[in-house]
């Protein structure tokens, strides 16, 4: 018996099977495969948080995707969609890169244009 995920009423602590229906008064319901599937619409409208400072900062250290992934501990492959906006990338790695570059995360993530990081109190 399957177990569902997604709850209909937040109020309600009860665990129903998947075919069961919800009790009265919520409840939790396994979404269809339909459910599940983004539209293509969907995926258009997502915001994509691009970055272009992270290419600049990386060219302006001579430095290749790759370098910049180990770096990170990640592929060269992730780090490129952290570049295009296609992956957002991590606070973790958002950290390393502004203290690697010498800069606030508020200048990489296009917030500021102030380069210099900001003083700890």
């Amino acid at each position: 018996m399957i177990k569902s995920i997604v709850p209909n009423d937040t109020k309600s602590e009860q665990i129903t099977a998947a075919n069961d229906p919800p009790a009265e008064g919520g409840g939790y319901h396994l979404p269809h495969t339909a459910e599940l599937r983004s539209s293509e619409a969907d995926r258009e409208r997502r915001i994509k948080m691009y970055f272009p400072r992270l290419r600049d900062l990386r060219e302006d250290k001579d430095l290749n995707q790759t370098e910049i992934a180990k770096m990170l501990f990640t592929s060269q492959t992730v780090y490129s969609r952290y570049e295009r906006g296609v992956l957002t990338i991590p606070v973790e790695h958002l950290l390393i890169l502004a203290d690697f570059y010498g800069v606030s995360t508020d200048y990489i993530l296009g917030r500021t244009n102030e380069r210099e990081p900001y003083e700890n109190k």
